[in-house]
């Protein structure tokens, strides 16, 4: 299939309208990767926090259960998919802790 060349520049607006396009996530015009949220992030970080110690208190067991209950039994609502995505880091932490040992 042959047509007119296409110029980078040209075909640019179409590739950043699809860069943008990820569910409602706020994309940087620079990068086109996501804007953090600041407060999102400390909020991650103080769950993992709460896992982290319910899983040293479980005899290391890292499960869904173990981390759900105690982030629940302090009263602080979450998700399904809040909960997948902490496990997901958690393990992600674990293997780079495996690494440095």
């Amino acid at each position: 299939m042959t047509g007119p060349p296409v110029s980078p520049v040209s075909t640019l607006p179409m590739v950043v309208a699809e860069a943008a396009d990820l569910g409602g996530q706020s994309v940087s015009p620079v990068t086109a990767l996501p804007v953090t949220d600041r407060a999102a992030d400390r909020r991650a970080e103080e769950l993992l926090e709460i896992a982290r110690q319910a899983v040293a208190e479980a005899d290391n067991k890292l499960t869904r259960a173990v981390a759900a209950a105690a982030i629940r039994g302090q009263q602080i609502p979450l998700s399904s998919d809040t909960l997948t995505q902490l496990r997901e880091q958690q393990r992600k932490n674990q293997l780079v802790d495996a690494d440095r040992s």
